[in-house]
């Protein structure tokens, strides 16, 4: 009688063992479905955020300013892209030729700033407005090979007719980070 017994608990246990591995599988796969539903969830939200001001942007045509950013930080995953719209407005009173650069001015020390400009994309031509006119271009941040860190650019919007001496410039922070 006392073997019939041993052999029992032996059983219960057995199956206690199978129902609490198969219980934490079925937790295990429950739990990376439901962060799998809502992990990406923050980048969504970043992505909605921008299409959102980028669109707000291009329907009440900018603003006053010369140059107009719906941002001026943005965070980017290291190998990555970030597109950038802006839009140039020509604010003096006459038609003029205006032009558009970016220049980096704070990157770690061990970054090439020659490199680090040439991984940015954009419209580098002479355009011509008429005073109140606009001008949208998408700028192409590219972090290939690029230490993480924070980057300091400026956009500088630069009247190039002669006698016209004006110049604007907006300052943009790409805050490169891992994935």
């Amino acid at each position: 009688m006392l073997v019939g017994n041993k052999r029992g608990a032996l059983e219960l246990s057995v199956n206690t063992i199978v129902v609490v591995v198969i219980g934490i599988t079925l937790l295990t796969l429950g739990l990376k479905w439901i962060y799998n539903i809502f992990g990406g969830l923050t980048t969504q939200q970043q992505d909605l955020q921008r299409l959102s001001e980028d669109k707000i942007s291009e329907i009440f045509g900018g603003s006053d300013e010369a140059i107009n950013a719906p941002t001026r930080t943005f965070r980017i995953e290291q190998g990555e892209s970030y597109n950038l719209r802006i839009t140039m407005r020509n604010i003096l009173p006459e038609t003029h030729s205006f032009q558009y650069k970016i220049e980096s001015y704070q990157a770690p020390a061990s970054v090439d700033k020659t490199k680090l400009n040439s991984q940015i994309t954009y419209y580098k031509d002479k355009m011509e407005l008429k005073s109140g006119e606009g001008f949208q271009d998408i700028i192409i941040f590219n972090s290939r090979s690029l230490p993480l860190d924070a980057y300091t650019f400026r956009i500088i919007l630069t009247c190039i007719d002669s006698g016209c001496d004006e110049e604007w410039s907006v300052p943009i922070v790409m805050d490169v980070s891992s994935s």
